[in-house]
């Protein structure tokens, strides 16, 4: 029997939901400590599914550079 299909679009938003969630739960932290925390998380993640450290940081800094884009696109609009 075939594996139902995923819908990747929805499981990304579903998992945006979540973080957005975990972040909303965390406030007490403070933006900057939960940024910190996400942000190695995330980072140490990418590193350690990377083949190489050097594919992870570049994964890593290719996202940032993504972002930068989006920031300047929005900023333009």
């Amino acid at each position: 029997m075939a594996k139902p299909k995923i819908n990747e679009e929805q499981l990304y938003n579903e998992f945006h939901l979540e973080i957005l969630d975990a972040i909303e739960k965390a406030e007490p932290l403070g933006t900057a400590m939960i940024a910190h925390a996400g942000l190695r998380f995330f980072t140490q993640m990418a590193l350690d599914c990377a083949p190489s450290e050097i594919d992870g940081l570049g994964f890593v800094l290719e996202n940032i550079r993504d972002v930068r884009r989006d920031d300047e696109f929005e900023s333009d609009e």
